[in-house]
């Protein structure tokens, strides 16, 4: 669940990056100021990353403490997270939510409606998210060394959609295709 939610929540808001721009018309002076492409898409990833990240780690947080604390007070064992545990939360999360993220700002750019923009996302890449962590969760759960290689394949990944953001990243068109 703690790979799985900060993928779902960065692809929800992702999705309405620039579409909500395009929509309330403030899109235009975003794209006239002197930042790059680079720095706009920078500064749009680590926005839609920001709050899924963190709400992700105080909440493995909690359960963690609250799953030392019962431990230790019902069955007098302390019973802790694995390595493989703690580099998934908190290296593999934020990676596959990165994927995610840049998956939505693709889509948002794209699409000219946000309610569209939403429904893809939840028909195309939350159903994906799933697959993604099904196939990889486990693998990272049982050891921090395959949680660190799925991590940096997970950057690799995440080089991949940012190159190709980037590509279809045209000011005049984001500007000229309203509806």
């Amino acid at each position: 669940m703690y790979l799985l939610m900060p993928m779902i929540l960065a692809a929800g808001s992702s999705a309405l990056t620039i579409v909500r721009e395009k929509e309330q018309r403030t899109l235009e002076p975003i794209l006239a100021t002197p930042i790059g492409d680079v720095q706009l898409l920078w500064a749009k990833l680590f926005a839609v990353l920001g709050a899924p990240v963190l709400v992700t780690w105080a909440t493995g947080l909690l359960g963690l403490l609250v799953t030392v604390v019962a431990s230790r007070l019902l069955i007098d064992v302390v019973i802790g997270p694995t390595g493989g545990n703690l580099v998934a939360l908190f290296v593999l999360g934020p990676v596959l939510a990165g994927g995610a993220g840049l998956a939505g700002i693709g889509v948002s750019m794209r699409l000219t409606d946000s309610q569209a923009a939403n429904q893809f996302v939840g028909l195309v890449i939350v159903p994906v998210a799933l697959v993604v962590v099904a196939l990889f969760g486990r693998p990272a759960m049982t050891s921090p060394l395959v949680g660190l290689a799925e991590a940096v394949a997970g950057v690799g990944v995440c080089a991949l959609l940012f190159r190709r953001a980037l590509g279809r990243l045209r000011r005049e068109d984001l500007l000229t295709r309203w509806r």
